[in-house]
């Protein structure tokens, strides 16, 4: 008899990665990926029931906070947006190569 086999990644970017080779099936968001659905690289299963909404979270310790980790947090909680295409160069500005990531506002030359 074979066992299921459970891989667990808390980091989004993992889980994707490890999606697309192939490892396994993953629950992802749908709206910043659906890029990756039109070009074949994933493809939605539909279950019944349907899945439940999943709320992204960014963890401190609270004792500590002023701590760096907690301004990451913040920025994050600012700056996140799961409707934007996540991962996809056709989104990102040349500033991104420099490590600034933000959406294109004009449609590239």
């Amino acid at each position: 008899m074979s066992t299921a086999k459970i891989l667990v990644a808390n980091n989004l970017v993992a889980q994707i990665g490890l999606t697309v080779s192939g490892m396994g099936v993953s629950y992802l968001p749908k709206t910043c990926l659906n890029y990756m659905v039109t070009a074949g690289i994933l493809k939605i299963i539909k279950t019944k029931p349907a899945l439940p909404p999943v709320h992204y979270v960014a963890l401190h310790r609270a004792e500590h906070a002023y701590s760096l980790s907690n301004q990451v947090a913040q920025l994050a909680q600012k700056c996140c947006d799961f409707n934007a295409n996540l991962l996809d160069p056709r989104a990102l500005s040349p500033a991104s190569q420099l490590g600034i990531w933000h959406k294109r506002t004009s449609k590239p030359s």
